[in-house]
């Protein structure tokens, strides 16, 4: 086309100049027209377009929930919902421990430890365009708490710390506390695994009924609460 002016005209807003071979960058999904514009040197025009010539299709988005929001050890089974746009395939990586191919699949996290698992979601558009995402999923420990009514610090090994049992807390978050009868704090600690071996001020306390408190955090729903009640002290 020496001699020849040319103008492509891309359908998307953009066009250029050039009698040879053209590029254009389409940024938004859907079809476009293409116009080839030919002006002779003796001032004739010639025009062809081609309708739809360039289809650019949309990058397929790919999400998901899942329920419950706050699995626990003893609710353990966690369904899937897929909340993504233009999927027509799925795969699913459910933190190593399974896949699966449905858009909503059902996992039982049951016999896994407590903590954070990444599941990750892949999806595939009917054109082979591909997305993926990853979100954390975190598995609770349900909260429970027992506090014996007594012990024996006598030294023999059996009985002699004063321990309450909690699971599923805030491990930031919790105090435990002795007082004796006359409402004197002689013991305390914000470590769950530490108990009280019947000892203030490095003396072992005599043979009583003493006050405990434990004030602490729910680590699943965030709950304050305070807990009181009485200890036997036995020699």
């Amino acid at each position: 086309m020496i001699g020849n002016d040319c103008m492509w005209i891309f359908g998307d807003g953009n066009q250029t100049m050039s009698c040879n071979s053209v590029t254009n960058t389409y940024l938004n999904p859907g079809c476009y027209d293409v116009t080839l514009i030919v002006t002779s040197p003796d001032g004739c025009v010639g025009t062809n377009t081609l309708t739809n010539y360039i289809c650019v299709h949309p990058d397929p988005v790919a999400d998901f929930t899942w329920t419950p929001q706050q699995p626990t050890i003893l609710n353990s089974e966690v369904q899937f919902t897929d909340l993504s746009t233009g999927a027509s395939t799925y795969n699913w990586d459910i933190a190593g421990l399974a896949t699966a191919t449905s858009a909503n699949p059902i996992f039982n996290f049951m016999n896994q430890d407590t903590g954070q698992y990444q599941v990750c979601l892949t999806v595939t558009s009917i054109n082979g365009c591909v997305h993926d995402t990853c979100k954390l999923i975190t598995l609770f420990d349900e909260f429970l708490i027992y506090v014996p009514n007594a012990f024996t610090p006598d030294g023999d090994g059996v009985n002699d710390i004063f321990l309450p049992s909690v699971v599923g807390i805030d491990p930031l978050r919790y105090e435990f506390m002795i007082f004796n009868r006359w409402g004197e704090l002689i013991f305390e600690t914000s470590h769950k695994q530490i108990g009280w071996d019947g000892t203030h001020k490095g003396m072992t306390v005599k043979e009583d009924v003493y006050v405990w408190k434990i004030k602490l955090k729910e680590a699943l729903t965030g709950k304050e609460r305070t807990y009181t009640g009485h200890v036997t002290l036995l020699k």
